[in-house]
């Protein structure tokens, strides 16, 4: 940067620059289109974020300084320069529309009994799609996420089974049930609106209800399921499976010590309120809203929503808190906007984004 102190451009965006400060980044910015830029990209991750961390005790006139700092720094290894451009630019924000146009096989084979047949979407990291099922039912799709569905129902419940997350909102049809199959549950509703997230990887599966009701069961076997559970609108059911890894979130929230953690013998289930459900959902409107969530748990939906590979290289970093909400935004400002409230850095090498001290 030329010209100008970067010290003023973060006390200016702080709001403690003074008048005739402020009179000097404007006529800064506005003397070259480099200058407009570079202020942009600060001004970007500044106002795009809502980044919330210790507010009652957040003093700008110390943070700035201490961004300063953590600016120069993210410089040296700034995404626009690295081998990662491909990947962690903006977050993907075109959701695929996909359309079902079936043509019954009776019409060609009037004396055959139309057969079943299964298609799949699957949406890769930094993507999400949305998918309508020719029951009228629709279904958001998250990054990492497959759906296989039926091209028409046939049964007398209308099956579909999910990998990842889905935000499902489901056509009534009193007289054929739907259902979602996952890796240990079942969920069967007649017409509401959830989101359901159970990604294999994850030792949890999790329902939340938004209208409506659903069933949770357990998947026994093939032919057979056991009902344990059934939702209410504003609740969220966290199946603790017995495989998969756990953050330190759901570790708390399960109430579960260090080896029941790591040895897991049983399955759990807990059923808690949720009050702000919207915030679940904030992902197929472009949105990441999280509260009061570890950067490990964060680093997760950051590594889905940009495509990127996240570790730390501190052990410490993971228990960091944040509460905030990102928008289109791409994943610099985003680790940038994180930085205003908490001391670390990063770095990127060999296509890996290393948070550190």
């Amino acid at each position: 940067m030329s010209e100008i102190d970067e010290n003023i451009i973060i006390k200016f965006l702080s709001g403690l620059a003074t008048a005739e400060e402020s009179r000097e980044i404007l006529r800064w910015k506005n003397s070259s289109l480099e200058n407009t830029k570079t202020f942009k990209e600060i001004e970007l991750a500044f106002n795009a974020s809502e980044i919330v961390m210790n507010r009652e005790k957040f003093d700008a006139s110390k943070a700035f300084p201490k961004f300063k700092l953590r600016l120069r720094k993210s410089r040296v290894v700034s995404f626009r320069r690295s081998k990662l451009r491909q990947f962690v630019g903006y977050a993907a924000t075109a959701i695929i529309a996909i359309g079902l146009t079936w043509f019954s096989q009776k019409s060609f084979h009037p004396e055959e009994e139309p057969a079943e047949t299964y298609q799949s979407v699957e949406t890769p990291s930094g993507a999400k799609s949305l998918i309508t099922l020719v029951d009228g039912t629709k279904i958001w799709l998250n990054a990492e996420s497959k759906l296989t569905y039926p091209s028409r129902f046939v049964d007398s419940k209308r099956v579909v089974t999910l990998e990842g997350e889905g935000y499902f909102e489901v056509a009534k049809d009193k007289y054929r049930p739907f259902e979602v199959k996952t890796s240990n549950l079942s969920i069967q509703v007649l017409g509401t609106v959830f989101n359901l997230k159970s990604y294999p990887e994850e030792g949890v599966i999790e329902t939340t209800l938004l209208e409506g009701s659903v069933a949770l069961s357990k998947i026994v076997n093939e032919k057979k399921e056991q009902e344990i559970y059934q939702l209410q609108p504003n609740q969220q059911a966290t199946f603790i499976k017995k495989k998969g890894f756990l953050t330190e979130d759901q570790v708390i929230a399960a109430n579960l010590s260090a080896s029941e953690a790591s040895e897991r013998s049983s399955e759990k289930l807990i059923v808690n309120s949720v009050i702000d459900v919207d915030r679940i959902a904030a992902w197929k409107d472009g949105d990441m809203v999280f509260k009061n969530e570890t950067f490990e748990s964060l680093a997760i939906k950051l590594e889905r929503r940009y495509n990127a590979k996240i570790i730390f290289e501190d052990e410490v970093l993971r228990g960091y808190r944040f509460s905030g909400k990102f928008d289109e935004i791409s994943i610099e400002q985003a680790l940038r906007a994180l930085q205003f409230t908490s001391t670390f850095n990063y770095k990127i090498e060999q296509g890996m984004i290393t948070i550190k001290k």
